[in-house]
């Protein structure tokens, strides 16, 4: 049940992962979130292309569970995935203050959304491209994917190569596309 607890703790949930994500980036030296981190055949991923690809991921889940707020069982599957402000492909060429602040604005609309649920809402069921998701699996989706991206974007032993990269067998492949 989406009780005034439960939404409490997604909120809380959202705001702490967010910011503990950001101040791992901003502690960063300017150089660094434009440096691979990591590098596997002609593919390379920087901390901006990950950010982008977050917003990438908060702009559709948000977008579903406006759906599952005002449709029983909705079928997103065949919905075209909207696009973010920051383009994926070329996320190197905004500046990192742009993407942070987009970053912040994103996660503000998601966590706009969460007070009104009512109760059962959490346990809707989105049919969305990952699978059948409930909203609260959604909303934790989320939270999950800066909470692995922080400590992949930290340094460590001299290398970034993020962990759960790493257990993919495939540089980057799933890993934060929700």
């Amino acid at each position: 049940m989406a009780t005034p607890a439960r939404r409490a703790q997604l909120i809380e949930q959202l705001r702490e992962q967010r910011q503990l994500l950001l101040v791992t980036i901003e502690r960063l030296p300017q150089q660094e979130t434009r440096h691979p981190l990591f590098t596997r055949g002609e593919r390379r991923s920087t901390i901006c292309d990950e950010l982008s690809r977050l917003e990438h991921a908060e702009v559709n889940y948000a977008a579903w569970l406006e759906r599952a707020r005002s449709e029983r069982e909705p079928d997103v599957t065949r919905d075209p995935y909207l696009r973010a402000d920051i383009d994926e492909a070329h996320a190197d060429r905004y500046p990192i203050e742009e993407i942070f602040e987009t970053t912040r604005l994103v996660r503000r609309g998601t966590m706009a959304l969460i007070p009104d649920l009512q109760p059962g809402d959490l346990l809707r069921r989105v049919k969305a491209p990952p699978g059948a998701l409930s909203v609260d699996e959604l909303i934790g989706a989320l939270a999950r994917h800066d909470r692995e991206l922080a400590p992949a974007i930290a340094p460590r032993d001299g290398t970034r190569l993020p962990r759960f990269f790493a257990r993919e067998g495939v540089a980057g492949a799933g890993a934060l596309d929700g």
